[in-house]
């Protein structure tokens, strides 16, 4: 499967929400947004680095914006990022 077959979508804006992790705002993808909490996604930064995370909550006004795990901060994630499923 190609990587575009599976993108979520690219990092137009990232915020962090004390005690809960970096919020994503994704433009979207190709995919169809309906992952539920836990999906596994990878976020493949412009330098090629891969982050490994999960949805941990998703934003009930805006459904592509996802929160993600703790571990990973606004600062790791630049805009531009790509995320995909993480089959």
């Amino acid at each position: 499967m190609s990587e575009d077959i599976k993108l979520i979508g690219m990092v137009e804006d990232v915020f962090q929400i004390t005690g809960r992790g970096a919020l994503l705002c994704l433009s979207l993808g190709t995919e169809e947004f309906d992952w539920p909490i836990g999906t596994k996604i990878k976020i493949i930064k412009s330098d090629g680095e891969i982050l490994k995370t999960k949805i941990c909550g998703r934003n009930w006004q805006r459904s592509q914006d996802i929160l993600i795990e703790k571990k990973i901060k606004k600062e790791e994630v630049p805009i531009g990022s790509k995320v995909l499923l993480d089959e």
